[in-house]
């Protein structure tokens, strides 16, 4: 496997533990989507391996309006400290990965605005989470 690989299956195992940590916070009403993305997450993770480097549109078009709806959720007042809740920092976590990856490798379009929107809708779900489960968030 490659090292590009292998960091598909690191953020992929990452959503999947924050997944299992969120079951017992079902009144956030987060992980429906974030199931789908880690879905298509390996479905990135299969299209490398076969060199194709392909994601259909469509889901990216999906999640830029799954994240402008999540953003509702929260007043985007500026940076907030990436602390608090176990699972908001788990979420912190990962989409600082993925901003990793994106910087480390070449993507296809489709696939880095993908990546991108995902660092982001992960990173609104961890500032959900302190807002919601602590009723923190500590901003500079």
């Amino acid at each position: 496997m490659t090292k590009k690989v292998l960091y598909i299956d690191i953020i992929h195992s990452k959503i999947g533990y924050i997944l299992a940590c969120m079951s017992s916070y079902s009144s956030l009403d987060l992980s429906k989507r974030i199931i789908d993305i880690n879905n298509d997450i390996d479905l990135i993770k299969k299209s490398m391996i076969d060199k194709k480097n392909y994601i259909d549109i469509r889901n990216v078009i999906d999640l830029r309006e799954k994240l402008k709806e999540l953003k509702t959720r929260i007043n985007d007042e500026g940076e907030v400290s990436l602390q608090g809740h176990k699972i908001a920092c788990l979420l912190f976590e990962v989409s600082a990965i993925i901003k990793l990856f994106i910087n480390e490798y070449q993507l296809d379009e489709e696939i880095n605005e993908y990546l991108l929107l995902t660092s982001e809708y992960l990173y609104v779900c961890g500032r959900i989470v302190n807002i919601e489960v602590l009723c923190f968030e500590n901003k500079f």
